[in-house]
């Protein structure tokens, strides 16, 4: 069984030379590499049923254990923001847990100076946040960024390294349930 992780493209301004389909495929590669360590974790729960994960931009009937990160354009096009949530000022991304489920999203506009393997450990980084802590009624943890180790968890991007302690809460919380959100127009289906 295949664990998907959905990036929907909602960047769509044509000034934004830099988000290019290059730099997309390298962060498709990056995060399957980051979830293949997880999926290696010795902390994966017994009979999990995942033997790959697959990161796409390809739209999807999500289920409840799958993730989705929506890249826009800047914050003032934030859908956190227009769903009762904050659009952090000091980062490249947000994590947010609406009433219409968990949402994750990356301003591409910071990310113009990136690698495509820095803006995939940015994603990472909020996916951490998105199945570790994002959820005040159901956290694994406190704070992504207390995770023990030099890491893409500090959220200072300065390291694209996925720690083993990372993995490993991640490999454990892998099948947890968090109602994603969704929105057909996004090309994102409820889970069924």
């Amino acid at each position: 069984m295949i664990y998907n992780i959905y990036l929907v493209n909602r960047a769509r301004d044509s000034r934004l030379t830099r988000w290019s389909e290059g730099k997309r495929n390298l962060v498709v590669q990056s995060l399957n590499t980051y979830y293949a360590q997880i999926l290696a974790s010795p902390d994966l729960p017994a009979g999990c049923p995942f033997q790959t994960a697959s990161a796409s931009f390809s739209p999807g009937s999500m289920r409840q254990d799958e993730v989705a990160v929506f890249f826009v354009n800047q914050r003032a096009e934030s859908i956190i923001a227009n769903h009762g949530g904050a659009a952090t000022m000091e980062s490249g991304g947000a994590c947010f847990k609406s009433p219409r489920g968990m949402m994750a999203e990356v301003y591409v506009d910071q990310t113009s100076s990136m690698t495509g393997l820095m803006v995939a450990a940015l994603v990472m980084h909020e996916l951490l946040h998105y199945k570790l802590e994002a959820d005040p009624s159901d956290q694994a943890i406190a704070n992504v960024h207390d995770i023990a180790g030099a890491g893409l968890h500090q959220g200072t991007f300065s390291s694209t390294v996925l720690t083993q302690q990372a993995r490993d809460l991640m490999a454990q919380r892998l099948m947890h349930q968090n109602i994603p959100y969704t929105n057909p127009e996004y090309g994102l289906s409820p889970p069924h």
